[in-house]
């Protein structure tokens, strides 16, 4: 990868970072990873469906690789939001 595209890649990922570094940026996040199947499997029987959450899937990946996140990350975030709606 040229020099160029590396910096582009960082820049990119700091903009991420700075997007969702914040309690309302957690909670986008933890909707999004519900709403992108990313602690569940996507596997249907009927391959569109299948096709349709798997599409969903690949935005929350691109998500915790510029984030950086582990699952661990995204079930502390979520308890900390359900503690706030208490």
């Amino acid at each position: 990868m040229s020099n160029s595209r590396v910096k582009q890649a960082d820049k990119l990922r700091r903009h991420f970072q700075d997007l969702f570094k914040d309690g309302q940026g957690n909670a986008v996040l933890v909707h999004l990873a519900s709403f992108c199947g990313a602690l569940r499997s996507s596997f249907r029987s009927d391959p569109l469906e299948m096709a349709r959450l798997e599409g969903r899937r690949e935005v929350w990946l691109e998500l915790q690789k510029n984030l950086n996140l582990t699952e661990q990350d995204l079930y502390n975030m979520a308890q900390v939001l359900e503690e706030d709606y208490e």
